[in-house]
């Protein structure tokens, strides 16, 4: 079985595990930057996550296994505007909706779930840290700093997460 985690967001990601917790996929989220020069935003590239969700099914039917997905509920965040989470909002959809078109089985979790459950004994009061430090343990091959960057990509991390909780959703584990 290979278990998907999906942090939606343009600052997301998408990680793919097998059953031993090999990484399969392991992608920030696919992204477009479009705007004038200063002026830029990054919006979600439909077609690239198509194509990402496409190659894991299509890694899976070559093993002959089964997919499973979590794709994070997306949520109001105190703080943010209108539009951001109008923007948010769009993007969790767009996910929702690949997934259906690729065929790809999925649940949708309520991110306190799956941190409540693969956070649990993980020190510390950030969740987005915390998730970092799971990572770091249950799968230390999985690199987390993206290439030119300094600090670990929490999209990645809780994608990785969100991907454990998938297993455990099918196995009652959780690594």
């Amino acid at each position: 079985m290979i278990y998907i985690g999906i942090d939606p967001g343009v600052s997301g990601a998408i990680v793919a595990l097998d059953h031993d917790h090999k990484v399969r996929v392991c992608v920030r989220m696919p992204v477009l930057n479009i705007g004038k020069k200063g002026k830029t935003k990054n919006i979600l590239d439909d077609a690239g996550v198509l194509a990402e969700l496409r190659s894991i099914k299509a890694q899976a039917e070559h093993h002959g296994v089964a997919t499973f997905t979590v794709l994070e509920k997306s949520q109001a965040m105190p703080g943010q505007g209108v539009t951001s989470m109008f923007n948010y909002g769009g993007v969790y959809h767009a996910l929702k909706m690949a997934l259906t078109a690729v065929e790809l089985p999925f649940d949708v979790v309520h991110p306190r779930r799956w941190q409540k459950k693969i956070l649990y004994g993980i020190e510390g009061g950030d969740t987005k840290m915390r998730a970092v430090l799971k990572v770091q343990r249950s799968l230390p091959l999985l690199a987390l700093v993206p290439p030119r960057c300094r600090k670990p990509h929490e999209g990645i991390a809780d994608a990785a997460c969100m991907a454990l909780y998938a297993k455990h959703l099918r196995t009652g584990s959780s690594g």
